[in-house]
């Protein structure tokens, strides 16, 4: 049985804003003496500023330094001069380990150039713990951690120095048994998936990637959660190659995950339960989020899926797994969504320096009413409508989003019906009418189905639509909501054909 915990907390989950570079000169120095300055003022080496943080370089000389970011929220890591700064853009826990740079003194076992000893550089982790609570950040540095083990290291070869990624320091932090973490050097970024186990020292066939171009077993640890500390645990490591879907299989357990943009994030379906689907209706939308948020205020006579509800797998329902239900919504309804309307946009406009222009445009409607937009910008007359409409998948996949309201659906229903009744519209005529707005543009939808699609109506230089009642309706419908035509323009045309009749 899970455990659930409701959280009386504000719910207002915006995302951050984007950071305001160079606010002051002295939150990013620029030069060895305001190196010097932040290091004085701020002895953490840290500074919390608006929705960001930014983290100061242990080492001015530092190159190539390694800024790791561990969580399950998302987050936006820029590098500066001497440091990064860092964006969280959901509330949750985030360790934040940044790289420095120690000396050892190694005994070798096989003696190089006679010598028997060398002097190692390798990476000290200093780590933070960053909590975010509706918005408001708090930082504590939690201390360094050295590549060291409880054993010494005198009669080992330097290929037991690798360059080690501190996932082991993240595991008391964490306190989760799987978990996403990100390492950023310069401009890159790769993700790992992370799962803690009980310590075994046979470790065979202990962990299965299903698709190995889309990610791979990157090794196992046995870690503790700190320097000296006797829980030692191992840690498999899989990292993400490429995007795409992968099942992970890791003592014993499946996880399911995608990749995006290189970085690791959870998919839906967990032993045939549909997360997300909070109201266990079937589906995964929009009345999810507002079922869970509305449980989480304790709203009477609420009843959620707690199987579904728990996005984290910590087997508690917080405000943590709203965070991630949001933002895990847009990616799966994206991921998931059959594009069954295309309304290509002809739009005009003047500009006092280049005089009347047309702009471009497309809207892609969704099987499930979901609204996704792109702007292609001034028309060149090149593109034609039927290679736009081919580009619907694509517009969805680029996202530009925005849900239907509640009240809206029984538009939905329309576009549903439509959709599977598409043959027998696809019999109906073109029915001109007059009351077009010549000034306007073109603007012209269109049904897919299947690798089809037929035209539903043009507004413009010309009003036409099927001569069809249902359909002429379902029209006015997606006006009403601005999904087609504005709304007051396509009132009064019906009114000035009904004067004219």
């Amino acid at each position: 049985m899970k455990k659930l915990i409701s959280l009386i907390a504000g719910l207002a989950l915006i995302p951050c804003a984007n950071f305001t570079a160079y606010a002051e000169q002295s939150i990013y120095p620029q030069t060895e003496f305001e190196y010097e300055s932040f290091r004085n003022a701020y002895y953490d080496m840290y500074r919390v500023d608006g929705d960001s943080v930014y983290f100061l370089d242990r080492d001015i000389y530092a190159e190539k330094t390694s800024f790791t970011v561990s969580s399950d929220a998302e987050s936006d890591v820029k590098r500066e001069t001497y440091g990064f700064i860092f964006t969280p853009e959901n509330d949750g826990r985030y360790v934040v380990s940044i790289e420095g740079k120690e000396e050892l003194y190694v005994w070798l076992e096989e003696p190089v150039d006679g010598v028997p000893e060398i002097t190692v550089t390798y990476p000290e982790i200093y780590n933070y713990i960053v909590e975010v609570e509706n918005g408001e950040i708090k930082v504590d540095y939690d201390g360094k951690s050295g590549f060291y083990e409880t054993y010494n290291y005198e009669n080992k070869n330097l290929t037991d120095f690798p360059d080690k990624r501190y996932f082991s320091y993240v595991n008391g932090f964490i306190r989760s048994e799987n978990y996403i973490t990100n390492v950023y050097s310069e401009n890159d970024v790769t993700s790992y998936f992370c799962v803690n186990s009980g310590y075994e020292e046979d470790i065979t066939d202990m962990v299965k990637v299903s698709y190995e171009k889309i990610a791979v077993y990157d090794g196992c640890e046995w870690v503790s959660s700190a320097i000296e500390h006797d829980d030692i645990q191992n840690l498999y490591k899989i990292k993400a190659l490429s995007d795409g879907d992968v099942n992970v299989t890791a003592d014993g357990e499946t996880y399911r995950l995608t990749v995006n943009n290189g970085i690791f994030s959870y998919r839906n379906y967990i032993d045939d339960v549909l997360i997300g689907d909070v109201n266990n209706d079937g589906n995964f939308n929009i009345a999810d989020a507002v079922t869970l948020q509305e449980w989480l205020l304790n709203k009477p006579d609420v009843e959620i899926s707690a199987e579904a509800s728990d996005f984290n797998n910590d087997d508690i329902i917080d405000v943590f797994d709203f965070c991630m239900l949001k933002r895990s919504l847009s990616d799966f309804v994206r991921n998931n969504s059959v594009p069954v309307l295309v309304s290509v946009n002809y739009d005009t406009y003047i500009d006092y320096t280049y005089g009347w222009y047309t702009n471009l445009s497309v809207n892609v409607i969704d099987m499930n009413g979901n609204e996704y937009t792109e702007d292609f910008g001034k028309y060149t007359g090149e593109d034609k409508d039927d290679e736009l409409i081919k580009k619907a998948d694509e517009i969805i996949k680029n996202g530009h989003q925005k849900y239907l309201d509640e009240k809206n659906d029984g538009l939905v229903n329309d576009i549903k019906y439509i959709a599977e009744n598409a043959e027998s519209f696809k019999e109906c005529e073109m029915k001109r009418e007059t009351g077009g707005w010549a000034d306007y543009g073109e603007r012209y939808l269109y049904l897919l189905y299947g690798d089809e699609y037929f035209e539903l109506g043009r507004f413009g230089g010309e009003f036409a639509w099927l001569d069809n009642e249902y359909i002429q309706n379902f029209i006015v419908k997606l006006s009403e909501n601005d999904l087609f035509v504005e709304d007051y323009m396509m009132k009064t045309s019906l009114e000035y054909i009904k004067e004219n009749e």
